[in-house]
């Protein structure tokens, strides 16, 4: 446990920040505050969407002036946002580097993950019900499940800078969550408290409930203490949230849960459900 009150370097030396098209780009700021804290190099990506025309179907042909000024418009919405988070960069003092980057579609978001596959943690915002991102919850699918990197989301109305100092793990012991914990050390090594949620499921068990993870967690020299709460009738992204709440959490870490359906995943309940309540930011990894 970090006892001087200085937040030192930590594990994570390259982190790539996913900047929102338009809005307040919350998560920007939150990365921006986290890379100035543990000293990582960290990269700003602004996404060129392909036009995504709706309105047509495959029996009318789509003029290509439409295509080629959507195009262009695209390219310069990108632009202006990565112009947008060196704003944020340059006012915090932090050295920053942008890249544009475009989406296709077809291509599964290939390109994307080109750039994150080696980071060791990707920043995401929350979509924005009033101010909407194309495509997302697809994005995050893909960052988490096929870049396979931990990606740390951050809700568009919540904190823009990352507080350490107390973390909430959802625990229910499977490999998910352990992978998850895993993910999360470096910044876990920063927290002053960890809270570890265990969701009554009514099983009987021999063991314990938790003793494993606080025993695993103690042993980097973190301060742990676990709860054990029922699970409330609005499912667990709603109970865990509520402990973080009770506790006065700064931040969740929990494991990312998917389907596979013909190459590509679908986001399980609970981790679909954190996505659209959460109100604090959320270290997740599959």
């Amino acid at each position: 446990m970090n006892t001087t009150g200085k937040i030192t370097k930590t594990a994570i030396r390259d982190m790539l920040a996913v900047v929102d098209l338009a809005g307040e780009r919350n998560s920007a700021k939150l990365a921006v505050n986290l890379a100035s804290q543990i000293d990582s190099h960290l990269t700003g990506l602004a996404l060129a969407y392909d036009p995504i025309t709706p309105a047509y179907s495959m029996a009318a042909p789509i003029p290509t002036d439409f295509m080629v000024s959507a195009r262009e418009q695209a390219i310069e919405d990108a632009k202006k946002a990565a112009a947008g988070f060196e704003e944020i960069a340059n006012v915090a003092g932090v050295p920053v580097e942008t890249r544009v980057s475009d989406v296709m579609v077809g291509d599964g978001f290939g390109g994307i993950i080109d750039h994150c596959k080696l980071c060791d943690l990707v920043v995401v915002g929350q979509d924005n019900p009033d101010q909407r991102e194309p495509l997302r919850e697809v994005l995050i699918e893909a960052v988490m499940f096929q870049a396979a990197v931990p990606t740390l989301l951050v809700p568009h109305a919540g904190p823009a800078e990352f507080t350490p100092d107390h973390a909430v793990i959802a625990w229910n012991g499977g490999s998910t969550a352990a992978r998850a914990v895993r993910a999360a050390l470096p910044l876990l090594s920063l927290s002053k408290k960890v809270t570890i949620a265990i969701i009554d499921d009514s099983r009987a068990r021999s063991e314990i409930p938790g003793a494993e993870i606080a025993t695993y967690l103690a042993r980097h020299d973190l301060n742990v203490t676990v709860r054990k709460v029922p699970r409330a009738s609005a499912g667990i992204a709603a109970t865990v949230l509520g402990i973080a709440d009770d506790e006065g959490g700064d931040w969740v870490v929990m494991g990312a849960f998917g389907h596979s359906r013909l190459r590509e995943f679908i986001l399980g309940g609970t981790t679909a459900r954190m996505l659209k309540s959460m109100s604090l930011p959320v270290l997740m990894a599959h």
